[in-house]
């Protein structure tokens, strides 16, 4: 029995850097659009989008991610001057977060560029903040209400990457996640991959 146990334990040693070394870490920084079209009325905003992750290559051309998403927010409002220090104003706030898995496919172009491409499903979280307030004659009123949705989407992205060293490898990609109701959300990130 104990020639098993270290048997098993000298076939796990030796496997095991194998195993970890498909392993990959990744992190995104860049640029989101979020998208709303309602009645004919469209509102196209930019923010900030930041990701991390890790992935599994699978072989020299396929690779499993998971990763975390904060896509960003955009907001609208308005506000009016009533004279007499009269005046209100209100807010609406769109954030969008997502964790996605997917299937990245690469297509060497030398030694060190890959083209890729990735398909993946991303459960996106919205949440939607609306803020009100006013001062009339001295009689003030604020009022605030939020409320998150979350939904299953198709995540699509297009990239290329380049390996300066074994390790590390510099990455640009453009991504899209399927239309939900009357929004849509887009990225184009930069960002690396550490490999184990």
């Amino acid at each position: 029995m104990k020639k098993q146990i270290i048997a098993a334990a000298v076939l796990m040693g030796v496997s095991l850097p194998s195993f970890a070394s498909n392993f990959y870490l990744l992190a995104d920084i860049g640029q989101s659009k979020i998208e709303i079209d309602v009645d004919d009325a469209k509102l196209s905003k930019t923010d900030n989008v930041i990701s991390f992750g890790g992935g599994y290559k699978l072989n020299n051309n396929f690779a499993i991610e998971l990763a975390y998403r904060d896509l960003g927010e955009i907001s609208e409002g308005y506000s009016e001057n009533l004279g007499g220090g009269d005046y209100f104003s209100e807010e609406v706030t769109l954030s969008a977060t997502a964790v996605q898995i997917s299937v990245v496919g690469s297509l060497a172009l030398g030694e060190a560029a890959k083209l890729y491409g990735r398909v993946g499903m991303a459960d996106l979280e919205a949440e939607v903040a609306y803020n009100y307030e006013e001062s009339i004659e001295g009689w003030e009123y604020t009022e605030s209400e939020s409320e998150s949705n979350s939904k299953n989407k198709a995540v699509f992205g297009a990239g290329l990457s380049y390996s300066f060293t074994p390790a590390f490898a510099l990455r640009a990609e453009y991504s899209q996640y399927a239309e939900w109701e009357d929004i849509t959300v887009s990225s184009t990130t930069i960002g690396l991959t550490y490999q184990f």
